[in-house]
């Protein structure tokens, strides 16, 4: 803690013996009352003099009005700043000041926070749940939202890019990718859901039941927990782990027997990423949050170039009989909750040990999303699974989300738009439709005016208006292998 006054240092003090009762937010006048003591204790033990603190007695410390910070997405923020600390740092920037140009909707943003707050208030406490997050790309991965736990102002620890968790029956989306690009496999083909053992290792359904031959798209959609492990055999686990990386998992796992079922260790942006891929046509696709860096002179230090070449991952082939089993399994599979009338909903349901975590991950032809509830401490949840909470904040979003922009196809869905019946109304049935900012607006803006030290950004949010408004940011000093569930 640096850079604080007597008067401010003595109230910090005064906290300890009832932070509810005496924090100025809360009482001011009993916070200034027992941050006099406090002073009037320091002069009585002889740490300072009375003419020391008559100064802080005179000037008593007070609150900060945090009000206008109630709507900034903060846990982006945070990832923000460190991604353009990361920047002026690799490019030697000149200079103390910057000005940096975010990826970020505040309109999809408060759509993401709801869906994620509103789902918790309601069920949290039936599921035994207690936190959740979610990260939104557009195809290309610019993020749009960033959701790093219920409450900021309660826990800074963003779950969105710190935390690494288990993603359970998600990752199999690369253990089918990687069989249809090794195995020339196709999902209408057969495959036998039996017993399956690697070593002493035999891993059950989620029913304890087997559906003996199956197709790879129906094994896909009801999440079958022996297929994939099957599929691993052939394939090998290891170019499973390597392909999981090069879509977009960063953190480092060890390959075990159990891998072809999700036990890793996974960020909620990076399976955004991983997902972004199929949305893309199978090219690399890292979610970002920062387009542009500049000094305060408009001198441009680094520009994200989005004509850039993307690495392909996967082949079209591949990515359209990968969409194809996504589909399956939203209209007929795990993820029916994940349903939108007239959007193209793709994903996959995913659910840990114990029902420790739960998420769903998917895309349509506008967003990309990945959603994760669980608890910090690892306490399992009472039954939940990805196809339930985690499906329905995903589908409340996406509803929000969808509303007044064009819907864009997905690669390899035959998807027919319903027809739009307008009828005739009367003058006295027109209402106004307000409408909200198009996805692909122009990102905001944000402005600093420091060093690349320990500081983090803050954001004041203007009235909300049809089009992104320019945001002006003020920066301040912050000072083993396990048996999954079917999802």
């Amino acid at each position: 803690m640096q850079d604080i006054s007597l008067a401010e240092a003595a109230m910090l003090a005064g906290l300890f013996k009832a932070p509810g009762n005496y924090a100025p937010h809360v009482d001011l006048a009993a916070a200034r009352g027992r941050a006099n003591l406090v002073l009037t204790n320091l002069v009585a033990s002889g740490f300072l003099t009375e003419g020391q603190v008559t100064a802080a007695r005179r000037h008593p410390a007070s609150a900060i009005d945090r009000t206008a910070d109630i709507n900034s997405p903060n846990y982006f923020l945070d990832y923000a700043f460190e991604e353009a600390k990361l920047l002026i740092e690799a490019n030697n920037a000149p200079g103390n000041n910057f000005q940096v140009r975010t990826t970020i909707d505040t309109t999809l943003q408060s759509y993401a926070e709801e869906a994620i707050n509103s789902v918790i208030r309601e069920q949290g406490e039936q599921y035994r749940v207690e936190q959740g997050s979610m990260v939104v790309t557009d195809t290309e991965g610019a993020i749009r939202a960033m959701v790093g736990g219920t409450d900021y102002a309660k826990s800074q620890f963003n779950r969105a890019i710190v935390s690494t968790r288990q993603p359970g029956s998600a990752y199999k989306a690369f253990v089918y990718a990687e069989a249809f690009e090794q195995l020339g496999l196709t999902p209408s083909d057969p495959i036998t859901d039996r017993p399956v053992c690697i070593g002493d290792w035999c891993p059950q359904n989620y029913g304890r039941n087997y559906k003996g031959t199956v197709s790879l798209q129906s094994a896909f959609a009801q999440s079958l927990n022996t297929v994939p492990v099957t599929l691993s055999i052939k394939t090998g686990r290891d170019p499973i782990a390597a392909l999981s990386h090069r879509m977009g998992l960063r953190a480092e796992y060890p390959v075990t027997r159990s891998l072809a079922l999700g036990v890793a260790s996974v960020s909620v942006i990076d399976m955004t990423s991983s997902y972004a891929v199929f949305a893309n046509h199978g090219l690399k696709t890292p979610a970002y949050g920062i387009t542009r860096l500049t000094t305060l002179n408009d001198q441009v230090i680094w520009e994200h170039d989005i004509e850039a070449p993307k690495e392909r991952v996967l082949s079209e082939q591949t990515v359209a009989y990968m969409n194809q089993m996504f589909r399956a399994v939203v209209t007929g599979g795990t993820g029916t909750r994940a349903q939108i009338e007239g959007v193209p909903t793709l994903g996959k349901s995913g659910t840990t040990t114990s029902y420790r975590d739960a998420w769903f991950c998917g895309f349509t032809g506008n967003f990309v999303a990945a959603v994760w509830f669980g608890n910090d401490d690892y306490r399992p949840t009472n039954n939940l699974t990805g196809g339930s909470l985690p499906a329905i904040a995903w589908q409340k979003f996406m509803a929000y989300a969808h509303t007044n922009i064009e819907v864009q196809p997905v690669f390899g869905i035959d998807f027919e738009m319903p027809q739009t019946i307008i009828a005739d109304a009367t003058d006295e049935e027109v209402e106004e439709v307000v409408q909200r900012p198009p996805a692909s607006s122009p990102p905001q803006r944000a402005s600093s005016s420091t060093s690349p030290g320990a500081w983090k950004p803050r954001l004041q949010m203007p009235a909300r208006s049809p089009t992104p408004p320019t945001l002006r940011r003020l920066w301040q000093r912050r000072g083993s292998e396990a048996k999954p569930h079917q999802s």
